[in-house]
Protein backbone atom coordinates (compact mmCIF):
# COMPACT_ATOMS: atom_id res chain seq x y z
CA UNK A 1 0.00 0.00 0.00
CA UNK A 2 2.68 2.19 0.87
CA UNK A 3 3.56 2.45 -3.37
CA UNK A 4 -0.64 3.41 -3.77
CA UNK A 5 -0.16 6.44 -1.49
CA UNK A 6 2.92 8.21 0.01
CA UNK A 7 3.02 10.48 3.18
CA UNK A 8 2.35 13.69 1.67
CA UNK A 9 0.26 12.32 -0.99
CA UNK A 10 -2.67 14.48 -1.33
CA UNK A 11 -6.07 12.73 -0.70
CA UNK A 12 -10.20 13.35 -0.90
CA UNK A 13 -11.94 12.12 2.50
CA UNK A 14 -15.18 11.48 1.46
CA UNK A 15 -18.15 10.65 3.95
CA UNK A 16 -21.45 9.52 4.22
CA UNK A 17 -23.87 12.23 5.64
CA UNK A 18 -25.45 9.52 7.91
CA UNK A 19 -22.25 7.27 8.74
CA UNK A 20 -19.54 9.86 9.89
CA UNK A 21 -18.25 8.17 12.97
CA UNK A 22 -19.02 4.33 14.25
CA UNK A 23 -20.22 3.61 18.01
CA UNK A 24 -16.47 4.51 19.02
CA UNK A 25 -16.12 8.13 18.15
CA UNK A 26 -13.46 6.49 14.82
CA UNK A 27 -14.24 8.73 11.73
CA UNK A 28 -15.79 6.51 8.89
CA UNK A 29 -14.93 7.56 5.13
CA UNK A 30 -13.72 6.55 2.24
CA UNK A 31 -10.38 7.80 0.88
CA UNK A 32 -9.91 8.86 -2.71
CA UNK A 33 -6.59 8.92 -4.29
CA UNK A 34 -5.86 11.61 -6.53
CA UNK A 35 -6.44 9.34 -10.02
CA UNK A 36 -10.04 8.92 -8.85
CA UNK A 37 -9.43 5.33 -7.00
CA UNK A 38 -10.59 4.62 -3.48
CA UNK A 39 -8.11 3.19 -1.28
CA UNK A 40 -10.97 1.21 0.94
CA UNK A 41 -11.45 -0.64 -2.16
CA UNK A 42 -7.96 -1.08 -3.25
CA UNK A 43 -6.99 -2.62 0.57
CA UNK A 44 -10.86 -4.80 0.56
CA UNK A 45 -9.64 -6.21 -3.13
CA UNK A 46 -5.91 -6.72 -2.07
CA UNK A 47 -7.13 -8.86 1.42
CA UNK A 48 -5.65 -6.64 3.62
CA UNK A 49 -9.30 -4.92 5.10
CA UNK A 50 -12.99 -6.18 4.93
CA UNK A 51 -16.32 -5.21 4.97
CA UNK A 52 -17.64 -4.08 8.17
CA UNK A 53 -21.38 -4.77 8.02
CA UNK A 54 -22.33 -3.73 11.47
CA UNK A 55 -22.89 0.00 9.58
CA UNK A 56 -24.46 0.07 6.68
CA UNK A 57 -23.38 2.04 4.03
CA UNK A 58 -23.89 2.93 0.70
CA UNK A 59 -20.83 0.99 -0.50
CA UNK A 60 -21.45 -2.31 1.54
CA UNK A 61 -22.52 -4.70 -1.18
CA UNK A 62 -19.37 -4.10 -3.35
CA UNK A 63 -17.00 -4.22 -0.34
CA UNK A 64 -18.83 -7.32 0.47
CA UNK A 65 -18.53 -8.44 -2.88
CA UNK A 66 -14.73 -7.72 -3.26
CA UNK A 67 -13.61 -9.10 0.26
CA UNK A 68 -15.50 -12.54 -0.84
CA UNK A 69 -13.44 -12.41 -3.62
CA UNK A 70 -10.27 -11.75 -1.40
CA UNK A 71 -11.25 -14.49 0.38
CA UNK A 72 -11.34 -17.11 -2.32
CA UNK A 73 -8.17 -16.28 -4.14
CA UNK A 74 -6.64 -16.35 -0.61
CA UNK A 75 -5.02 -12.68 -1.56
CA UNK A 76 -3.21 -10.80 1.30
CA UNK A 77 -4.15 -11.55 5.14
CA UNK A 78 -6.37 -14.80 3.51
CA UNK A 79 -2.96 -16.47 2.84
CA UNK A 80 -2.42 -17.05 5.89
CA UNK A 81 -5.62 -17.01 8.10
CA UNK A 82 -9.60 -17.63 7.00
CA UNK A 83 -11.00 -14.89 8.95
CA UNK A 84 -9.67 -12.05 10.54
Amino acid sequence: MRSIVKPGDQVNIIQERNNLSDKYGRTLAYVELQDGSILNEMMVAAGYAKAYNKILCLELPKYQQLSLNAKTNKKGLYLYVDQF
